[in-house]
């Protein structure tokens, strides 16, 4: 991403690292209209067995309020994805 914004580079990025960037002009899309069907997340925790209640319960919460968002093209972290147009 770094040569992206530094003019040096094109990046294939997830809506909800590039929508800030996008939103401030430092990134462009040059593609408009394209985009990639599939962005794998990941949720990372420590390997315990039984798995604790309160993972279980996290996970149950998370995943499928990320996979909505994600689906909708929408920011969990700034709200809908705006993406600037290039100049």
């Amino acid at each position: 991403m770094s040569a992206a914004i530094a003019g040096s580079g094109v990046a294939l990025l997830p809506a909800y690292v590039a929508s800030e960037h996008l939103r401030s002009g430092r990134l462009a899309p040059v593609l408009p209209g394209w985009s990639h069907d599939c962005w794998p997340v990941y949720l990372v925790y420590p390997y315990r067995h039984p798995l604790p209640r309160k993972y279980e319960a996290f996970i149950q919460h998370v995943v499928p309020r990320m996979r909505a968002l994600l689906e909708a093209g929408i920011d969990p972290g700034q709200g809908a994805v705006r993406p600037s147009s290039p100049e």
